[in-house]
């Protein structure tokens, strides 16, 4: 399936859904807010129940494309479904308990268009809880604002042992995923995105915007709430351990100093065996 709509609009901003009814019109309502109009937005029903659909068919905006596969799709299926389903230069893709602030698009759009060379851009965000009341602000370290090489974005990454681009927050230019191919769980399921950026940023530039247009909202039905937040389980730093140590051996002598890829294998190394004793105290 592909969107081919007449305004052949710029942007596709997918959103991959599973049981959240409830919390799915603060993500559509935010997309149909935008600034920058030249959109269309696909909805990826992954319900067993009609709930979803419902939600949907009350909008009545020719930009909304909604699709249900025939069978439930894993998180990472649901989410190369929205590539397989992208006919637009720019792909983002919104959690289902998200929402855009309403410049997202024009900004990021802009920041692509102007650079080229920048495979995606990424913004700051709000993490706040159910009822959108700010907690904090996403994240603790970040690239400078504005262009950086995929290698400058390779090595931020590497010294805070960090993912900086929250999935929500990126606009992603398709020649990548042309160039690239799409999410892959190479290292652990609950890191494609991570695994993803880094890909990406081996053969294009980055883009930092320094504004917070993105609401990322926590709760107890959230993955990362099993994967970051459940004790004794820290599955989710596991798997970005394991993607940082694949990526320091795909980079070895290239781009990057050995002596700094060598400090940080040792501390992801070290940092990984800590965490797995945790999750597996026979170890």
């Amino acid at each position: 399936m592909t969107i081919d709509t007449a305004e052949n609009p710029t942007v596709t901003v997918a959103i991959p859904t599973l049981r959240r009814a409830a919390l799915l019109p603060d993500a559509i309502d935010s997309v149909l807010a935008q600034t920058y109009k030249s959109f269309c937005l696909l909805i990826i029903d992954n319900n067993e129940d009609s709930d979803t659909g419902d939600v949907v068919k009350g909008y009545r905006d020719p930009r909304i494309v909604y699709a249900r596969p025939a069978a439930s799709l894993s998180a990472i299926a649901a989410w190369n479904r929205c590539v397989e389903c992208c006919s637009t230069p720019y792909l983002v893709i919104l959690g289902d308990d998200d929402r855009l602030h309403s410049t997202f698009l024009e900004r990021s759009v802009s920041a692509l268009e102007g650079n080229p060379s920048v495979g995606f851009s990424f913004t700051h965000a709000n993490k706040t809880d159910k009822q959108w009341n700010v907690l904090r602000l996403w994240g603790y370290d970040f690239i400078r604002a504005g262009l950086s090489t995929g290698w400058e974005y390779l090595h931020f990454t590497l010294q805070h042992a960090c993912c900086i681009s929250l999935a929500p927050t990126v606009m992603v230019r398709m020649e990548v995923h042309q160039s690239i191919g799409k999410y892959q769980a190479m290292y652990a399921a609950n890191t494609f995105d991570l695994n993803f950026y880094l890909r990406a940023a081996t053969q294009f530039d980055t883009y930092f915007i320094d504004e917070v247009l993105v609401d990322y909202r926590l709760h107890d039905q959230q993955l990362t709430e099993e994967h970051w937040r459940t004790a004794g389980r820290p599955t989710g730093k596991i798997g970005t351990y394991l993607e940082l140590i694949g990526l320091i051996s795909q980079v070895q002598g290239v781009g990057i100093d050995r002596g700094f890829l060598q400090e940080r294998l040792a501390y992801c190394t070290s940092e990984l065996s800590a965490l797995l004793r945790v999750a597996l105290p026979n170890l």
